[in-house]
């Protein structure tokens, strides 16, 4: 149906993988590829097993993993433009209607994998692409993260409707700019990066602690080789 929409290339583009860890929030996944796929977690692996080549390689897992028993790759989402299409490889409705191949998503929908996975897909601004992803269902992401971010060029931090990530108590807003070498933030009020003042646009890198008045954070690269 979208194949005017999505190509090969596409398919295999990559990104990185970002945990956001927010005092008195919570911990949100951060996705900056413009191809996420959704699947099934794969079992915890027994120490005495981790070496062992029966071990099954999880570097095939979907990007979004869930305790449930899903497809390994039941579903995939692709930003398009400004638009995100969803492409279903096994059974998904979106606002209780059957994909049947792929569906352009709609703000505020709710999408559901399988008979019981239920997912909130939410665009908070249309001054960005970025969108949202929150869990609906009792089913939980591996990582234990409280939703997910798929992220364009921005990812918006603070109380507003308008944010990505709502911060109830925080007294501004803080915005995460994604750049050709990763990911640096800005602010219209004072901020501190390890402690520093930062000015402007500031890169950052992993593990770095983000803090202002009465708001503090850190982002962290996940398996940056993948």
């Amino acid at each position: 149906m979208f194949g005017s929409l999505t190509s090969p290339a596409s398919s295999t583009a990559t990104g990185s993988r970002y945990t956001l860890w927010i005092d008195g929030v919570g911990a949100w996944l951060v996705l900056t590829s413009p191809v996420v796929t959704l699947g099934r977690a794969q079992a915890p692996v027994s120490p005495l097993l981790a070496k062992s080549s029966l071990v099954k390689d999880t570097s095939d897992e979907a990007d979004v993993t869930i305790m449930s028993s899903l497809s390994r790759k039941h579903a995939q989402l692709e930003r398009v433009n400004e638009s995100w299409v969803l492409t279903a490889h096994a059974a998904t409705d979106v606002e209780g209607r059957p994909v049947d191949g792929q569906t352009v998503l709609s703000d505020d929908c709710e999408i559901t994998a399988g008979s019981s996975v239920r997912l909130g897909f939410c665009v908070t601004t249309p001054l960005s692409a970025s969108a949202r992803l929150s869990f609906l269902s009792d089913h939980r992401p591996a990582g234990a993260v409280d939703g997910v971010v798929l992220m364009a060029q921005t990812c918006l931090l603070g109380p507003g409707p308008e944010n990505h990530v709502r911060c109830p108590q925080w007294p501004t807003s803080v915005v995460l700019v994604r750049g050709r070498r990763g990911l640096a933030v800005k602010s219209r009020k004072d901020i501190f990066v390890d402690g520093s003042l930062a000015t402007g646009l500031t890169p950052l890198s992993s593990g770095q602690v983000i803090s202002g008045t009465d708001f503090r954070f850190r982002l962290e690269e996940i398996n940056p080789e993948r």
